[in-house]
């Protein structure tokens, strides 16, 4: 693999772009951490004798750290980065911790079976979008107003990747 191929396009997610998108099932995952984390903490409270500080302060502080500890999973999805390069898609963030999402994911563009990108209307977002099939995996990456879908789908099909692009 050459590290050293030039970048024909790179852009960063619109802010907040996957914590924006995800769906209901993606927040009741979430809503769940919260929750265990705040049982875990009443009990751990209770058993140590702590309770005697104040119930509702101990309920308090265990949703805040129960919140806390949902936060800090999606770090790494405030916002991400993505280039093209002549034989790979680099997809990494653009912010966050250095221990948390330390390593980018490559991937080899032999690899993907078709990228989608969806204008702003086609989803109503207020932002394009470009879904990623590789097998048997589905990538969604957003797309800033500056980036012109038109010239990303050149340069995808010109390096030989499957785009599909709604007219």
């Amino acid at each position: 693999m050459n590290e050293s191929s030039s970048t024909l396009i790179s852009w960063n997610e619109p802010w907040f772009f996957l914590v924006r998108s995800r769906g209901g099932w993606d927040w009741c995952k979430r809503i769940f951490i919260v929750i265990v984390f705040a049982i875990v903490m009443i009990l751990l409270a209770f058993f140590k004798g702590w309770v005697a500080q104040g119930l509702i302060e101990v309920i308090t502080l265990s949703i805040a750290v129960g919140i806390i500890a949902a936060l800090s999973l999606d770090v790494d999805n405030i916002q991400r980065n993505v280039n093209i390069k002549e034989e790979r898609i680099i997809l990494k963030r653009a912010v966050g911790w250095g221990w948390a999402g330390l390593i980018p994911l490559n991937i080899d563009l032999d690899l993907i079976e078709q990228i989608q990108l969806k204008r702003p209307d086609e989803w109503g977002k207020s932002y394009a979008g470009m879904v990623i099939f590789i097998e048997g995996h589905i990538l969604l990456y957003g797309i800033p107003k500056a980036v012109s879908l038109q010239n990303l789908a050149d340069i995808l099909h010109r390096l030989g990747v499957s785009v599909e692009l709604i007219d």
